[in-house]
């Protein structure tokens, strides 16, 4: 903890007036066994360590703490978390790496000292990613349905909301459909691009989430063989139908 107490002290003092803190791994991070004679810290003292950490930022900085992974050690003592809802994969494929393709992701920096390319670079999904993180069929809330109103959870921070093009309609469908924070990076110039549609959005899943972050998600349900039509139930009285066709589907 010292180097933890010193490190924050050191930010802090730069005059900055800091509300949040975000603790990168310390909820992504597994707790394994481990044997080695060379590690001699235990699960439990990894666990304590790490919980520790987020304490003292709750309670002696007084700061909305978030992390990575929203793993159920940690979740009782942070606010949010990102990564849930579409975790890091631009490792995992060789085009989302290389300048030269269509699907490249963008660098870690910004030429311009705005928004990195990684974060405001809009590109196509492969479908096979697609198929995984986005396709209607495969899509089930399990998360959503156990920690809804106790965390609140968004992207992994490399796929915001608009970064993938084509896709930027069901997305919003998604976040509204299951809670998901919806994840911007912004400076003046993405601003004025997509000032109206964040805006349109945010009017409607603003007022939406103000409803249910404190409810459970208790009931999930296919409404067509295909997932294509589906419905979520926060409480007793708020039910969401998400249709992600161009057909009209009638519920009641």
């Amino acid at each position: 903890m010292p180097s933890v107490r010193s490190r924050v002290d050191s930010i802090l003092g730069t005059g900055i007036n800091f509300n949040t803190w975000f603790l990168d791994t310390d909820g992504t991070g597994e707790v394994f066994d481990d044997y080695s004679k060379d590690h001699i810290t235990t699960e439990g003292e990894d666990i304590n360590a790490r919980i520790e950490r987020v304490e003292y930022l709750n309670n002696e900085k007084d700061m909305i703490v978030g992390t990575e992974g929203g793993n159920d050690f940690i979740n009782k003592y942070v606010v949010y978390a990102h990564g849930i809802d579409m975790g890091a994969f631009q490792w995992i494929d060789k085009d989302l790496k290389d300048k030269d393709s269509e699907y490249y992701f963008g660098q870690y920096y910004s030429p311009t000292g705005g928004v990195a390319k990684i974060f405001s670079k809009q590109v196509s999904l492969k479908d096979y990613f697609r198929d995984i993180f986005l396709d209607y069929k495969y899509s089930i809330p399990l998360y959503k349905l156990v920690y809804n109103d106790y965390i609140i959870t968004t992207y992994w921070w490399g796929n915001g909301s608009l970064k993938f093009i084509d896709d930027i309609e069901d997305r919003m469908l998604y976040e509204i459909l299951y809670n998901i924070l919806p994840l911007y990076h912004i400076d003046e110039e993405e601003w004025e691009k997509h000032k109206s549609l964040i805006v349109n959005h945010y009017n409607v899943w603003g007022d939406f989430s103000k409803k249910v972050i404190n409810k459970e998600m208790v009931d999930f349900e296919n409404l067509e063989s295909d997932g294509s039509v589906k419905m979520t139930q926060y409480g007793d009285d708020i039910k969401v139908i998400a249709n992600f066709t161009d057909s009209e589907y009638d519920y009641g």
